[in-house]
């Protein structure tokens, strides 16, 4: 028997995103743009567009500063929020990683 699930940020009941939304998050994080961030995802920079829109308006907060292009380019990075919400994801994925792991060891059929 395999253990399989999968989680998602709710507020106010709308949805925020889920591990798809953080990977993008991690990315911008590293790379500094949604363009690289995109295409090291396999995603459309459209679709990333999109994710971070749809998070930041259903969480009426900025997850990311924008800066657009000029002499070295546009880039962007991740707020105090969105580095909260990153991290907060990435615990809680951690300690349901840890249970699963726990329950899938224990083998019970």
């Amino acid at each position: 028997m395999e253990v399989r699930w999968k989680a998602w940020l709710v507020y106010d009941d709308k949805a925020v995103g889920g591990s798809g939304l953080c990977a993008l998050l991690k990315a911008i994080q590293q790379y500094g743009s949604l363009n690289q961030a995109a295409q090291k995802l396999g995603i459309s920079y459209r679709q990333a567009w999109g994710r971070l829109r749809k998070a930041e308006a259903v969480l009426q907060r900025e997850l990311v500063y924008k800066q657009t292009g000029g002499e070295n380019g546009g880039g962007m990075s991740l707020t105090g929020d969105g580095e909260r919400l990153l991290l907060f994801f990435e615990q809680m994925t951690a300690e349901i990683n840890a249970v699963v792991s726990y329950w899938q060891q224990r083998k019970p059929f």
